[in-house]
């Protein structure tokens, strides 16, 4: 019997900037999801099920748990104040809707079935890609992108990995994909590292 291999990790990555032009062509409701994707590094399906109960409108903690999880475990993040804001301003609009219809809904994202959250809204986001001029970008490339954000602001792995759900190490190192631009990017660091040595620290070294 002939094995397959395992398949090559994808590379797709968006930037914060993309992320925000993509986000102009869906909805309101819809941006502040994929903005909550970015921000916490979590799965589609963990967002979309969140519930008013796990989310503090105050503090900007999210808690997840642990039957929501992939790995069985319980886990918090933390948004952004920006990405709160919009968040809140969001609750805003779902308590509109809740007296306009008079249902109370659970469900941070309320999706067209009374007492369910929305499920997908992989139609929409395609639009919105095309739209923005980013055909071809994956609703999963946020989770990735994430990833690689924390990590080059200087976030220790380990707490990345607690962040975004990841029990191993070898599935986490499949979204941590160096690029050409890393490459780059290490280079840089390295020029900057050397340049800012003072020769005087050479001295008192020997």
């Amino acid at each position: 019997m002939t094995l397959l291999g395992e398949s090559e990790a994808r590379e797709g990555f968006i930037s914060a900037e993309a992320l925000e032009s993509i986000a102009r062509h869906l909805t309101p409701d819809m941006a502040v999801a994929v903005k909550m994707l970015f921000a916490l590094a979590w799965r589609k399906s963990e967002v979309l099920g969140l519930q008013w109960s796990e989310v503090g409108l105050e503090t900007g903690a999210v808690h997840l748990a642990a039957d929501r999880c992939k790995d069985g475990r319980k886990r918090d993040g933390y948004l952004d104040p920006a990405t709160l804001a919009l968040l809140v301003q969001h609750r805003a609009r779902v308590t509109a809707w809740e007296k306009q219809t008079g249902v109370i809904t659970p469900y941070v994202f309320p999706g067209p079935v009374a007492g369910q959250p929305v499920q997908d809204f992989v139609k929409s986001w395609r639009t919105a890609t095309k739209r923005s001029g980013y055909a071809g970008t994956l609703v999963h490339d946020l989770r990735r992108s994430a990833i690689k954000d924390m990590i080059k602001s200087g976030t220790p792995e380990k707490v990345c990995m607690q962040a975004s759900g990841h029990a191993t190490r070898h599935v986490f190192e499949r979204y941590h994909v160096v690029n050409d631009q890393d490459l780059r990017d290490a280079v840089a660091r390295r020029a900057q590292f050397r340049h800012i040595q003072p020769s005087n620290v050479v001295a008192l070294a020997r």
